[in-house]
């Protein structure tokens, strides 16, 4: 895959994940500015909408306590210990240095989604400097965290986000295609390693 087409890549998680905070001052224009820079235009178009429509209150209508949905990867997971989850995602962000400014937990889907825009944004600079062991150390790194939290957790929270009538509604559909591209993107890179 190109530096370019990885940017671009990374810039769609973290659209996604952008989307799925809270929004506060400057998160419009922080919206807008990421949906420029992604290549998926369905996404963009998304978070447009979005971006006109979102509010705190709303927000809070949909993933705060008590919401339509769980933004939390251990609400997802009931048959497992909460602290080994947050314990494992912990010793992951921290081997790749990812410290998120987001105020949320680390089990948050926004988090999670910042997590794998960074370790794209990672693997792009990985190739730009022409070191194919630390650029394939993050792509597996990537496909450890996905198929261990990220993929299942977010495609139920984008069911569960379909069927609720806020105004995340819309990234239901993006938000399930992008998981299920990438997850053919990467299987298709695995296969050539």
């Amino acid at each position: 895959m190109t530096v370019t087409a990885l940017l671009a890549q990374a810039a769609g998680w973290r659209l996604l994940s952008a989307l799925l905070e809270r929004p506060r001052d400057g998160w419009r224009k922080e919206i807008l500015a990421l949906a420029r820079e992604t290549a998926d235009g369905e996404l963009a178009a998304c978070a447009r909408r979005i971006a006109e429509d979102a509010s705190e209150g709303a927000y809070l209508a949909v993933l705060g306590p008590g919401g339509a949905a769980s933004p939390r990867e251990v609400a997802y997971r009931p048959d497992s210990d909460p602290a080994a989850i947050l314990a494992q995602l912990h010793a992951l962000y921290q081997a790749f240095a990812y410290r998120p400014a987001a105020e949320d937990p680390p089990d948050h889907i926004a988090v999670e989604l910042g997590f794998a825009g960074f370790l794209v944004l990672k693997r792009a600079f990985a190739e730009q400097c022409d070191d194919a062991a630390s650029a394939t150390l993050v792509a597996e790194g990537l496909a450890l965290f996905r198929a261990e939290h990220l993929d299942a957790f977010a495609a139920a929270l984008a069911e569960r986000l379909r069927a609720s009538d806020s105004y995340l509604r819309p990234l239901s559909a993006p938000l399930a295609a992008w998981l299920n591209t990438r997850d053919r993107q990467s299987e298709a890179e695995r296969s050539r390693m």
